[in-house]
């Protein structure tokens, strides 16, 4: 969590958007990518023709952002996808565990105090509901 938070403060300018304000921007990507560094290369040869509160520094910015972006977000990706496969297999393990300790538990009819108790709650785990009945 330290090493997160590390990297919160490492890059301050991160936003955090609102759903529908993340549905109404137009996309970068692919063949806008493409539009946009010839943009940017075409303003930076000739800005004349630009309104005067365009700025060729602040695109020239979010261009090479992004591009930087594109890296930590692919390498983000990966450790996001680690954290999930880890998460699943560790969730798994502890499941199989449970079922371990719970069948063995039932089959050897442990005489602990308070462990029938634990056992009936646990059973419910078990319990299906059935399935109403669909009428012609």
């Amino acid at each position: 969590m330290a090493a997160i938070a590390d990297i919160k403060t490492k890059l301050p300018f991160l936003i955090d958007l609102a759903s529908d304000e993340l549905k109404s921007l137009p996309r970068l990507g692919g063949k806008n990518l493409i539009f946009t560094t010839k943009a940017l290369a075409l303003v930076k040869q000739d800005s004349g023709y630009m309104p005067r509160d365009f700025s060729v520094e602040e695109m020239e910015k979010d261009v090479n952002l992004f591009s930087r972006l594109q890296a930590i977000r692919t390498e983000v990706a990966k450790l996001a996808e680690m954290v999930e496969d880890t998460y699943t297999e560790v969730g798994s393990e502890a499941y199989a565990s449970a079922l371990v300790v719970y069948d063995n538990a039932k089959r050897n009819g442990a005489n602990t105090v308070g462990m029938d108790d634990s056992l009936d709650e646990m059973s419910k785990r078990f319990y299906k509901k059935s399935k109403p009945e669909v009428k012609p």
